[in-house]
């Protein structure tokens, strides 16, 4: 090899170094380079772009869940009188958890009175009104008044409860007061006592005793039940007793027959001496009393005034008058006040 001038190596090893290069980077390298690296620029753009709109969505959701929520808006108060009429009602029921029960009620007016036909006793009786004032609610019963109740009227109703005794089966309500309570609203609900096995105002089908009071019936009363008695042309004895047992005053007898048909007739006899009574020789003594009432698959029970005395040597006669085959079960009692 022929030494040369230095510029000529240089010369030599540009050259070769341009053509070394070319055969280890073929043309387009740098254009590919740059491809690459657009490629990346826009990848970690694209990738920064969302953990961006991720960051910003989280930032706007934080936001969202520690911004205090607005609370929602409050139930509109009952403005007409029937509408705080029936949310009284609401509230009692609510508070006496699904205890069954005859429920009634009403706008706030003059002259209000309601009458129920209540089977068990005692009874309870709540109220409660909606509004502005105070009303007053008179309970009656037959020929007595049995309670009054004071119940305020505010825009939360509070209960007012009371405990009466029957002394009969019709209770009737009345507002005997209004202070300042127009517009306002009331309802009351009739329960049984706590511990009492009837609901007021539904009874068992054998339930004869409790339709005339035998069973929870206020005041002093004695009676009998009879089951399955058939028809017949004769009276037949039904009970007696010979000392004083009652005072001597008029007497409410209360009577029931339940049957498909035929009606049953019950009399009072004071005998002279004993009052045992012979069915062969069929009914004797003074007769103080009789009276009839019709028998019905649901029957209603009927009262009777007993003006004559039942104190001494007393018997009771009874007839049951229908088509043969029929059978009756039959209730009475007698109360004394």
């Amino acid at each position: 090899m022929t030494a040369g001038k230095p510029d000529d190596l240089v010369t030599l090893f540009t050259r070769f170094r341009t053509e070394e290069v070319r055969q280890v980077l073929p043309p387009g390298t740098a254009a590919a380079r740059r491809t690459v690296r657009r490629r990346r620029v826009t990848t970690a753009v694209s990738t920064a772009a969302a953990i961006l709109a991720i960051a910003g969505g989280s930032a706007v959701l934080l936001s969202d869940r520690s911004r205090p929520e607005p609370p929602p808006p409050a139930a509109s108060a009952p403005s007409s009188p029937e509408a705080r009429a029936t949310a009284a009602l609401g509230k009692l029921v609510a508070d006496d958890a699904g205890l069954p029960g005859i429920d009634v009620r009403s706008p706030v007016v003059d002259g209000f009175q309601h009458t129920e036909r209540v089977y068990a006793t005692p009874v309870q009786v709540t109220a409660a009104c909606i509004g502005t004032g105070t009303i007053t609610l008179a309970v009656t019963g037959k020929d007595a008044e049995l309670s009054r109740m004071l119940v305020p009227c505010g825009a939360e109703p509070v209960p007012v409860r009371r405990d009466v005794d029957l002394n009969g089966p019709d209770l009737v309500f009345r507002l005997a007061d209004i202070r300042s309570a127009a517009q306002s609203g009331f309802a009351f609900r009739i329960t049984a006592a706590p511990g009492s096995p009837h609901a007021p105002g539904t009874v068992a089908d054998d339930d004869l005793a409790v339709l005339v009071g035998l069973v929870g019936g206020a005041g002093v009363r004695e009676g009998g039940t009879m089951p399955l008695t058939e028809p017949g042309e004769r009276f037949r004895p039904n009970g007696s007793y010979a000392k004083a047992r009652h005072p001597a005053k008029p007497a409410t007898l209360t009577l029931i027959c339940r049957a498909a048909a035929g009606e049953l007739t019950l009399q009072f006899r004071r005998t002279a001496t004993t009052p045992d009574p012979d069915e062969s020789a069929g009914p004797t003594g003074k007769l103080l009393a009789e009276h009839t009432v019709p028998c019905a698959a649901k029957p209603a029970a009927e009262e009777f005034l007993i003006r004559e005395s039942l104190t001494t040597n007393i018997a009771t006669w009874y007839r049951y008058d229908a088509p043969a085959g029929q059978e009756a079960e039959w209730a009475y009692s007698v109360s004394f006040r």
